[in-house]
């Protein structure tokens, strides 16, 4: 059952649209769960990019939220009316909603995808590698799960910049790491471009790491060198994928609805099949095929 009459449209905004996964996956999700509703790629230039906000803010129109990918997350920052979450910490937004009031609320959810992919070493101690606006959101959102947070970025300057921002937040992270520490890590997350590909060389070269640490590559999929170091001390990798897996049901929060609805007539429909989850956080991690928007 497809989306029909009055269905929630979700609008995904990026720029080239013809690489973009999501809006296969949630659109069968919903057909799964029987929800009227549908996600669709929305392809903008930057200058354009307030045309999708001006959709969100009509009363009469059926947009019910906006996924920002990039090159857009830091322009749509000064796009909304309030900042939620990691987004006032870092001034980049993923996830824009229409509140009550009539306002447009933006959020970050990137990094708060990877502490639940982390899962019960989330509050341990995180090593956080690269500045960037994903390791902004990484640090911020691991320092607000209860984690010691250590951060390092080739650029002093961006390091301190992050940890200022976060600091104005309520939450302190250290600055700077050597490789040798890496071995007390519960998490270690590059949050580097190194590893997109193959002859990348890894961002980090830990000595020894604790079999039970779990290291989050933001980078690429299971192959990167950081993941094959990983694997050699034993420890679960969790890939681009399957970070951005575990953000699909904050998400779905975020905007209102339960990914995992599903009613008795969906059922039917699918003749019993599974519920297709978007993040089994087991031993192995994340479980479920789920790409960067």
């Amino acid at each position: 059952m497809g989306a029909h009459g009055a269905a929630r449209l979700y609008l995904i905004v990026g720029g080239p649209t013809a690489a973009m996964r999501s809006p296969a996956i949630w659109n069968a999700q919903f057909a799964r769960t029987g929800q009227n509703a549908m996600l669709a790629p929305l392809g903008l230039r930057g200058e354009d990019l307030a045309l999708a906000f001006g959709l969100l803010r009509s009363p009469g129109c059926n947009v019910a939220g906006l996924i920002v990918t990039t090159p857009h997350k830091r322009a749509a920052a000064s796009l909304v009316d309030r900042l939620e979450g990691d987004a006032a910490a870092v001034g980049v937004v993923n996830a824009v909603r229409r509140a009550e009031d009539g306002r447009l609320v933006g959020t970050l959810l990137d990094g708060e995808a990877c502490v639940a992919a982390a899962g019960p070493r989330a509050s341990g101690m995180v090593f956080v590698v690269g500045a960037g606006d994903a390791g902004r959101a990484v640090a911020a959102a691991f320092a607000r799960a209860g984690a010691s947070v250590a951060l390092r970025d080739r650029e002093d300057d961006r390091a301190e910049a992050a940890a200022r921002a976060i600091a104005a937040a309520g939450h302190q992270v250290r600055i700077g790491f050597d490789d040798r520490e890496l071995d007390i890590a519960d998490v270690i997350v590059n949050a580097t471009p190194l590893g997109e590909r193959p002859e990348d060389e890894p961002p980090l070269r830990p000595r020894a790491l604790d079999p039970r640490a779990v290291v989050i590559d933001l980078a690429g999929g299971p192959a990167t060198r950081l993941a094959a170091l990983a694997r050699d001390f034993g420890c679960r990798v969790v890939d681009a994928a399957q970070a951005a897996a575990a953000q699909a049901p904050l998400l779905a929060d975020y905007f209102g609805f339960d990914w995992q609805e599903r009613t008795a007539a969906s059922a039917r429909l699918a003749g019993g099949a599974r519920l297709s989850l978007p993040a089994d956080n087991g031993p192995r991690g994340p479980t479920t095929a789920w790409s960067r928007p």
